[in-house]
């Protein structure tokens, strides 16, 4: 640790507020930071959810300090409230960690050959995707010497269900998830009416049927895309892989003559991660 660091760190500890509560063999009161994260740590597999009462107890920290913490966690998604039961589980916002944590060594790696051969084949953008909090979040990127570049890096989450990425990592979940995404989204196109949201279920089954999820300037004017399923040993989908190119390079079919080499690129890495091609195939997977 840098002279800069200890003294940031210094810092957050003896401006910490008066009501923090020195930790069981703690030595001094904690940050704010330090605070909510030892609350996170606090849900194990033992323990996955737990009262108001019982962090307070096992944190020692004020009451009030365990309940503003904890709202701050809620509203930011880390933690999810059951209000009927009082208690509180681990929320949405940290798949996406656990997900670049345990998989960045083995599917990106697996993956990534792949998506260089793809964007060699197609000469376009190749990118490699799953679920966060608000959307697609880009694990993986392949850029061609072209001078189009896609509106996004590894580690950026694209808002919304208007990718073609985001449309194929819904497409293969589970449907009691559809509707959980529209009512996310509410205020947009796909769940503002209820039209729209029966619009919507269709076009998921659809791209459940064929594999393949287009995304014709829906994001981002003037960008389109093609995606396909990275698939688990269930049929859901762990990741989706897409080609991305300026919608005047998709004219005249050309974004659906990608199709098929994205989905092979897709299906191969589901086969080389799990190692299990009859359960593998998009269009064809059976999801819970």
């Amino acid at each position: 640790m840098s002279d800069t660091d200890a003294s940031e760190v210094f810092a957050a500890r003896s401006t910490a507020p008066a009501d923090a509560t020195p930790l069981p063999g703690a030595g001094a009161p904690l940050g704010t930071l330090e605070r909510g994260l030892y609350l996170l740590g606090l849900f194990t597999a033992e323990t996955p959810e737990r009262t108001l009462r019982e962090l307070r107890e096992e944190s020692g920290l004020a009451k009030a300090t365990v309940r503003r913490l904890m709202h701050t966690l809620e509203s930011m998604g880390w933690v999810a409230h059951d209000p009927d039961h009082g208690r509180y589980s681990l929320g949405p916002r940290l798949l996406p960690c656990l997900f670049a944590m345990t998989s960045t060594s083995m599917l990106t790696n697996v993956a990534h050959p792949h998506l260089v051969q793809l964007a060699s084949a197609t000469t376009e953008s190749a990118v490699l995707s799953t679920w966060g909090h608000d959307g697609a979040l880009t694990l993986d990127l392949v850029t061609t010497p072209r001078h189009f570049k896609p509106f996004t890096s590894v580690g950026m989450v694209m808002p919304g269900l208007a990718t073609a990425d985001a449309q194929v990592l819904t497409a293969f979940s589970p449907e009691s998830y559809w509707d959980a995404r529209l009512d996310t989204f509410a205020d947009h196109a796909a769940g503002s009416t209820e039209k729209d949201r029966e619009a919507q279920r269709r076009l998921w089954s659809q791209i459940r049927q064929t594999g393949i999820a287009y995304d014709r300037e829906g994001w981002k004017p003037g960008v389109c895309a093609v995606a396909a399923p990275v698939l688990d040993a269930t049929g859901c989908a762990l990741a989706s892989i897409s080609v991305v190119m300026p919608s005047e390079r998709a004219e005249n079919g050309k974004l659906e003559q990608y199709a098929q080499a994205v989905r092979d690129a897709a299906t191969a890495v589901s086969r080389a991660h799990y190692m299990s091609p009859s359960t593998l195939e998009p269009g064809s997977a059976s999801v819970p």
